[in-house]
């Protein structure tokens, strides 16, 4: 199917494309319109990207085996491994998509939804302090948007980051690539996009709401 006579992708879709912009997917130049080329470890999250993706990706498919990986550290560093030490790496690519025309790169991505918010904590929140003063640190040094671009993507929501209010007792963060949220910027988050953040209630420390966790794509492992 040509990819003008392909079906306009959804708002999910397009959330998925933004999402996988901001975690660090390349973009390759194509005959027609450009490709988004993902690499991973992690089949199972390359196969829910590729769920939400539908007809505009195709197949999840082995880039790298095991035992290839460690026949090049062999070869090129000398390294006593073997296929047990390495893991497979995997790949996706979505098909051409004029869509992706004028994307580059992370700074592109200019708007969040309130699902890409979702995927952006369940992948990289994390609460901080105590139970009755939400504060929310976003760790975005795995991936390709940097913390400024982060903090500004925020900020055009109206979400306040990282400096101390009256109204909250706000730890902040002396990571670099840390974006920290103060429990008004919490609060800002939960009346802009409806997202309800609820870290007492999560054992694992994560801040990961039943509502993000229940949208957040997820699949079988393969």
């Amino acid at each position: 199917m040509k990819p003008s006579h392909r079906p306009a992708l959804s708002a999910e879709q397009m959330d998925m494309i933004r999402f996988l912009l901001l975690d660090g997917c390349a973009i390759r130049a194509g005959s027609s319109h450009p490709t988004i080329r993902v690499y991973s470890s992690d089949r199972t999250f390359l196969e829910a990207a590729r769920e939400v993706l539908g007809w505009a990706a195709n197949d999840v498919h082995t880039h790298r085996t095991a035992e290839a990986a460690a026949r090049q550290m062999r070869e090129n560093f000398g390294a006593d491994v073997s296929a047990e030490d390495c893991t497979a790496t995997y790949g996706l690519a979505t098909r051409p998509l004029p869509k992706l025309d004028g994307f580059e790169g992370p700074t592109d991505v200019e708007r969040l939804s309130p699902r890409l918010l979702k995927w952006l904590i369940a992948r990289s929140g994390r609460y901080v302090g105590i139970p009755i003063f939400p504060n929310v640190h976003l760790d975005v040094r795995d991936m390709d948007a940097t913390e400024g671009h982060m903090r500004r993507l925020l900020s055009s929501h109206g979400v306040q980051t990282g400096r101390q209010t009256d109204s909250s007792m706000f730890i902040p963060t002396r990571h670099d690539g840390v974006v920290a949220i103060p429990s008004e910027g919490v609060q800002q988050i939960k009346n802009r996009f409806g997202i309800e953040i609820t870290p007492e209630s999560d054992e694992r420390a994560h801040v990961v709401p039943e509502e993000a966790e229940g949208d957040f794509p997820e699949a079988e492992s393969v």
